[in-house]
């Protein structure tokens, strides 16, 4: 993995500092936490997020609030947003992979000079295995972004380092979004795929023995990406707006679990959150 990505390793070192709380003040709460209809593949709409004030209170519409959850970072100025990854896929899309997260302007916060909407000063996922790869892109209206490479973005939305932004101050510490502008991370991951060879021929009698000798076969593994992140119990996201009162909306998008088949690829998610959780 890249700089980018080794950067991403930071943040998660800097998560595990953070004392994290159950989310106060939920605008619309899920009743009996009862989630929204399963859809087992394609766009899953999370709902949309808003900080308010009063850290680190947030407000939240939509179908899923179980998944979500906030803090105060550890200098007491920002609020984190945390969502589950792992139960919101299980009630979304279980069995899928993770293609990519959107985070994007409402279109219903503030816009002019000086208060361009959105800022996302946070993106960043835990628990993920470590040979993922997150690859960021921009689509709004906010120039400086629009031809900005997948490092360069990623950069700016490394740590939870803004207190507030707009398109004039800050700018490498966090993505304007603008008006229905979107940031978003498409993921991959590496498997091992296990590949069986063929199966040998009977041997022939040797001296002394009554039967020939025994069937061999080849055997071996190897190494593949997928468009898509394997997910695994534990997983989250964390998000951080710079500043207070914009509204975001988060987008999952799933896709089907490729070649060699769905248990295969579960299973090994599971290997590997059974190595992380023992190595923590």
């Amino acid at each position: 993995m890249g700089d980018s990505s080794r950067g991403c390793e930071k943040v998660m070192r800097h998560m595990k500092t953070m004392n994290f709380q159950s989310v106060v003040g939920f605008a619309c709460l899920a009743s009996s936490g009862v989630f929204a209809t399963v859809a087992h593949a394609g766009i899953v709409g999370l709902g949309s997020v808003r900080h308010l004030p009063a850290r680190p209170t947030i407000s939240y519409s939509g179908s899923y609030a179980p998944c979500f959850s906030s803090s105060v970072d550890a200098s007491g100025m920002r609020t984190i947003i945390e969502v589950n990854i792992w139960q919101a896929a299980q009630s979304a899309a279980p069995g899928m992979v993770l293609k990519s997260i959107t985070i994007q302007d409402s279109g219903t916060n503030a816009y002019g000079p000086s208060s361009p909407g959105a800022d996302v000063d946070l993106l960043a996922v835990s628990g993920a295995d470590p040979s993922a790869q997150m690859a960021f892109s921009y689509a709004g209206p906010v120039s400086q972004h629009m031809n900005e490479s997948a490092a360069t973005l990623a950069a700016r939305v490394l740590a939870a380092d803004a207190i507030a932004g707009d398109t004039n101050t800050g700018m490498t510490r966090f993505v304007s979004l603008g008006l229905n502008g979107a940031l978003r991370v498409d993921f991959r991951s590496l498997i091992v795929v296990q590949n069986g060879g063929s199966e040998g021929g009977e041997g022939g009698s040797g001296p002394g023995s009554s039967s020939g000798g025994e069937n061999s076969g080849g055997s071996g593994t190897s190494t593949e990406m997928i468009e898509g992140l394997l997910i695994s119990q534990g997983m989250r996201l964390f998000l951080s707006e710079a500043g207070a009162g914009e509204t975001l909306d988060i987008t999952f998008e799933f896709a089907s679990v490729p070649a060699p088949g769905a248990f295969a690829l579960l299973g090994l998610a599971g290997i590997v959150a059974g190595k992380r959780r023992r190595a923590s």
